[in-house]
This record gives structure tokens, sequence and C-alpha cells, in this order.
């Protein structure tokens, strides 16, 4: 009776514990979203570099570099990100991308006294912060909540989303609490393009290197509760989700496994099948093996199935990006 209750509770403690995790992911997203607030920000960027650097003819053209280059590092290092989830874990993988990306924003403050060392720091490297801990934050949340993917994979992207509003306020804020406006125009032929200038803004052009500051503040307190919710997925269960297991796990092949040569279509299939066979419920061998027989596939056991199931998540028969597929079409 025990055990049978045991059973029954572990379903909602998993689905509990998933959602923490997805509070977790979406806090961590929610700091790399300051990515959208670069529109506002560059304002004041290029106003402080014309007024307080070497780089006077700097203009707003030229900045927009600095918001090109993060989004490259972040496309460049989603698949480091990948590599290292495999080698190291999801979580070290998160925290080694959360850290560069408030590293990051925190050294911006030295390197905005140069373009192109901001461009390095606020550019480059803020994008390889984001590029890292992206995917592991998301996919981790998938793997707690396997039949609520959409949902997940839809907070998740709308924390990113909502960096943007929790995060203009407070540069606006921090920077420019009057909201005063630019009035300093010094191209005639484009009288729209303005900046601020000393020593009419002096004191909103001080606060824009510790406006820096402040925010890898934010993003080290979000990032801490969002890491401390975060919890690898336990062994039991993993045959609900796709998860890559180390290589040194691997279960040496017997004889009997090689009665029949698995093709890459097969593979696909069968996981295809699997995912529709609902794993995460009790009895899913059952439902896998008559899926199987009524797609008219050759003759094979129940167990013989589940093996092949476990064998191509845990031996990277098919690749994550595979796997992820194949569930995504599952409805």
């Amino acid at each position: 009776s025990t055990q049978s209750t045991g059973i029954l509770r572990k379903p909602m403690n998993r689905t509990v514990r998933g959602v923490l995790v997805l509070i977790g992911a979406v806090l961590i997203h929610i700091t790399f979203g300051v990515l959208y607030c670069y529109g506002n920000f560059s304002t004041y960027i290029a106003s402080y570099l014309r007024a307080r650097t070497s780089y006077s003819d700097i203009r707003f053209t030229n900045t927009q570099w600095i918001l090109t280059l993060t989004v490259c590092g972040q496309g460049t290092t989603m698949v480091v990100g990948g590599l290292l989830e495999r080698r190291i874990g999801t979580r070290f993988t998160i925290l080694i991308g959360c850290a560069i990306h408030t590293l990051a924003a925190a050294i911006s403050y030295f390197a905005i006294a140069s373009f192109y060392g901001l461009i390095v720091t606020y550019g480059v490297l803020f994008g390889f912060g984001i590029g890292i801990a992206y995917s592991p934050a998301m996919t981790l949340a998938m793997k707690w909540l396997p039949t609520y993917k959409g949902v997940v994979a839809g907070s998740v992207v709308a924390g990113f989303g909502l960096g943007a509003m929790v995060f203009n306020p407070i540069i606006t804020t921090f920077i420019n609490p009057d909201n005063i406006s630019p009035t300093y125009a010094p191209y005639p032929d484009e009288p729209s393009e303005k900046y601020y200038k000393d020593p009419e803004n002096k004191a909103i052009l001080d606060r824009v290197p510790y406006c820096f500051l402040v925010m890898a503040g934010f993003f080290i307190v979000l990032q801490t509760l969002g890491n401390i919710l975060i919890k690898p997925l336990p062994s039991e269960y993993q045959d609900a989700y796709p998860g890559h297991v180390n290589r040194r796990q691997r279960k040496p092949r017997t004889e009997g496994s090689t009665r029949h040569t698995w093709s890459h279509e097969e593979n696909k299939q069968l996981m295809k099948l699997y995912y529709q066979s609902r794993p995460a419920n009790s009895g899913y061998i059952r439902r896998l093996h008559s899926l199987w027989m009524d797609a008219g596939l050759f003759t094979c056991t129940e167990q013989r199935l589940a093996d092949q199931a476990r064998s191509i998540r845990n031996n990277g028969l098919l690749s994550d990006i595979e796997l992820l597929e194949i569930q995504a079409s599952v409805p």
C-alpha cells in the first residue's frame, strides 16, 4: 500500500518540481532578454562615446555593431552550449553561460572608455554567455515537463521577450530619471539623429557606465534564483524524455541485440511511436508494441522495442536535435 501511494505521488511531485525548473529557466531568460533593450540603451552609449571618449564622430550606425556581434556571438555558441552540456551537465553549462553574460556586462563599466573594447565585452562576450546557456535552460525544463513541451517552450521564449519590459524601465529610470529627450543634432542632413552632450546633459552621461553595473547586479539576483530552482532530471525519469547519457555509462552489447540491424529510419519510426505511447505513464511498453504492430512493421517483442528505444536515447543512435524534432511532431 505504501509503495502504491509512492508510485501515485511521483507524477505530481515531478510536475511541481518541473514547474519550479520552468520558473528558473524563465528567470534566466529574462536576463538574456536585455538584448532587446539595445535600441533604448544605444542612445546613451553613443552619446557617452561621443562626449567622453576620443570617438567624437561616432554615430548610431557604428554602435549597431555591438548588437550585431551580440547576436552573432549568441548564435555561434549555442552549439558550444550543447557540447558543454554533454560533457559537464546542464547545471554547470547554465552557470558558465550566466557567469560570462553577467561578467561581460560588469566589465563594460571599464570597457566603455573604448568603442572597440565595448564591442568585445557588451557585444561578443555578452552574446557568448547568452548562447551557451540559452538552449540548456529550455531543454531541461522540457525534460521535466515532457507532456507540456509547447507550454514550456512558449514560456521560456516569452521570458526572453519579457526582458525588454523589465530592463527598459530600469535603464531609463537609472540613467535618465526625468526622461529628457536628446536635443543635440550635429548633422543638418539628419535632423532626427540627436545625442546627449556636455555640459547640458552631464548628469545623464555620468550615469551611463554605472548602468552596466546596475544591470549586472540584477542579472546576479535573477540568475542566482534561477539556478537555485534548476535541478537536473533524475535517472528514474529518463525514460520519459530523450536525454544524453555519458558514453562511459553505455552497456555492452549482448549477442542477442545483433539479431536485427536497425536502420536510421527504423530508429526514428520507433521513437515517434515511443512518444505516442506516453512513456511517462505506466503500461507504455504494451502501448508501444501495439502501435508498432499496427504500423505494419517487422515483428518484434515488447521488451525488444523497449530495449531499442532505451539504446537510442542512451547511446546517441539519434542526435538530441532529432529526438526533439520527433517529439515535437507528436501531438
